[in-house]
């Protein structure tokens, strides 16, 4: 049986120092500090298959979660900084539906799989407790919350502030620009995040700042290197009080690796499949008097789980303020892998990060997204997906937001996404996805405690019409709750 080593170097690294640390200044006091938020919410979604020619299905549930973010302070150069989750994710042992129902991403893949089956997200191709299967796309991990979890630790690193600059050593967030490629997601509305285990100079020459680092995205089994994902990263950039400007450049790797007798030959299709690819990042802002502009583009190039890989993320957004009136405007394209691609060997697909989110239900929940807990027969699927797993993927998108805050205890917006496929997928009879008409409605109590109320309705386009004689059903979601941040 093998075992992981959840990365053991860095963390020995940080225990032995926080050992150092605390045995030479014993007497110190260590101030503590937090945030965090506690969040409990009622979902209700309809027809997630959108199929005609089958009763629509309901999907009910409860969810709760309880984020603390301590950091101690042990000097005034050394902290170490943490991040848990309280009973996280959803209440009961699973969500209530009226009857099972198919996901249509399982029908029109476009997540980075070798099988192009599978609808996963963020996932490596195998289940990350073994170390049979070789490349990873990204860290993320599928979210299993089909039950609460009493307590999670996501992230623990320590920083060290030396004469140039802040080293960060262990397992912590990882920002870039708008999003589209890789964010913290510490919103309350935000499920998962990127997390990275890491080695990180930090440093900063007036308003330049430059991190290069190392970092692990999975380490496999004790006795072997070859299934180890590591990736070298250079960012540099230039922040002031209105610009910020940053290019990220990054070269991920994992070699081939083949599994040793023990294992079972179903996964030799798989031999021969390494990962090794570069990625670059280049985001722009600038804020003015009423408007503030981003712009972020992600390049994508080399080999990942043996495909040759060349794709390409782009957003634009502005951001007006002209308060009680607030605009968002934006534009967003994720290239497309078509049959033909497939069949080359080509992929020009990778998803924006699960947590850039432009809706309610489009790329946010089943449509598209990760699997069903259950599939279209009733079974249980034995990779189960929680709510909230989908990603931007194949397409170009326009989106419109509109809110108006008409007192401090009433804000209500809304959010409008017609998106398109960038390629046909196999199977395909056009590449428009529909349109989807978000009704949010915030209710601040104060800065610490708020609560919501939101309608999403997904109208399908042509694309899915083949689920279905005639076109398909719209989709519906309605969800309530309070927030409470401290």
């Amino acid at each position: 049986m093998r075992t992981m080593k959840f990365s053991i170097s860095i963390f020995a690294l940080s225990l032995i120092t926080l050992a150092v640390f605390t045995t030479a200044f014993p007497t110190l006091a260590v101030d503590v500090t937090y945030d965090g938020y506690f969040r409990t919410r009622g979902n209700y979604f309809y027809d997630l298959a959108l199929n005609r020619d089958q009763s629509p299905a309901t999907r009910a549930y409860t969810d709760m979660r309880f984020r603390l973010n301590p950091s101690f302070i042990i000097t005034d150069k050394f902290r170490v900084k943490t991040s848990l989750n309280f009973m996280d994710g959803i209440l009961g042992d699973n969500p209530f539906r009226s009857s099972s129902y198919n996901n249509p991403a399982a029908s029109y893949d476009r997540t980075i799989d070798p099988s192009q089956t599978e609808t996963k997200i963020g996932r490596p191709i195998s289940d990350l407790s073994t170390s049979t299967y070789g490349g990873v796309y990204a860290p993320d991990g599928l979210i299993q919350s089909t039950a609460l979890t009493p307590i999670r630790l996501r992230r623990a690193w320590a920083e060290f502030d030396l004469p140039y600059g802040t080293l960060k050593v262990g397992r912590m967030p990882f920002d870039l620009g708008m999003g589209i490629y890789a964010t913290a997601g510490d919103g309350v509305d935000q499920e998962v995040g990127t997390t990275r285990d890491r080695i990180v100079f930090d440093t900063a020459f007036g308003p330049y700042y430059l991190r290069p680092g190392i970092g692990w995205l999975v380490e496999g089994a004790l006795d072997q290197s070859a299934d180890d994902f590591i990736e070298y990263f250079f960012q540099f950039g230039r922040k002031t009080d209105i610009q910020n400007i940053s290019f990220y450049l990054g070269y991920n790797n994992q070699s081939n690796y083949r599994p040793d007798a023990t294992v079972t030959t179903a996964i030799d299709p798989l031999v021969n499949r390494g990962t090794h690819y570069w990625s670059f990042d280049f985001y722009a802002q600038n804020q003015f008097e009423h408007v503030n502009l981003q712009t972020e583009v992600a390049l994508f190039s080399g080999r990942v789980v043996g495909f040759d890989t060349l794709a390409i993320n782009a957003a634009a957004r502005a951001d007006w303020n002209v308060k009680p009136l607030t605009l968002l405007t934006e534009v967003g394209f994720s290239s497309g892998t078509d049959a033909g691609d497939s069949a080359n060997g080509d992929l020009k697909t990778v998803p924006f990060n699960r947590d850039y989110n432009v809706s309610l239900i489009l790329f946010e929940e089943a449509i598209p997204g990760g699997k069903n807990t259950k599939n279209a027969a009733g079974a249980a699927d034995t990779t189960p997906t929680a709510p909230h797993s989908g990603a931007i993927s194949n397409a170009l998108y326009a989106r419109l937001r509109l809110g108006y805050d008409v007192s401090s205890f009433f804000q209500p917006a809304i959010n409008i996404l017609v998106p398109y496929a960038a390629k046909e997928p196999a199977g395909g009879s056009s590449k428009f996805y529909g349109i989807e008409y978000d009704l949010i409605t915030d209710w601040p109590n104060s800065h610490y405690l708020t609560a919501n109320l939101s309608f999403g309705h997904f109208i399908p386009g042509e694309f899915y019409d083949n689920f279905s004689s005639g076109k398909s059903h719209s989709a519906l979601l309605i969800r309530g709750g309070v927030t409470a941040k401290f």
